[in-house]
């Protein structure tokens, strides 16, 4: 798949390298405030995690149309993971 996902704090935008191109081949535009981590995950969906005050994950569709449900905690959120049966992880502070 060769995907690259990364943000522009400046713009507010996610943006998509696929398969080893050197341009950007998708922009997605939305809030990227309190962001602490992004993850790809093997069905396409980009997880977005944020941290303010407590933490979130937002699944974002790759053609950025739409936010799929999210999920809410009780602390701030800085790093994703997901194993080989799909579970996901999520890093917190002490």
């Amino acid at each position: 798949r060769n995907t690259i996902v990364s943000t522009d704090q400046s713009t507010q935008q996610i943006l998509i390298w696929s398969n080893g191109s050197g341009n950007v081949t998708n922009i997605i535009n939305g809030s990227m405030t309190w962001l602490t981590n992004l993850f790809l995950t093997p069905l396409d969906e980009i997880l977005v995690a944020r941290a303010c005050p407590e933490g979130s994950i937002e699944r974002w569709a790759m053609n950025g149309t739409q936010i799929l449900p999210s999920i809410s905690f009780a602390y701030q959120c800085y790093g994703l993971a997901m194993d080989i049966n799909n579970n996901l992880y999520c890093s917190q502070l002490d």
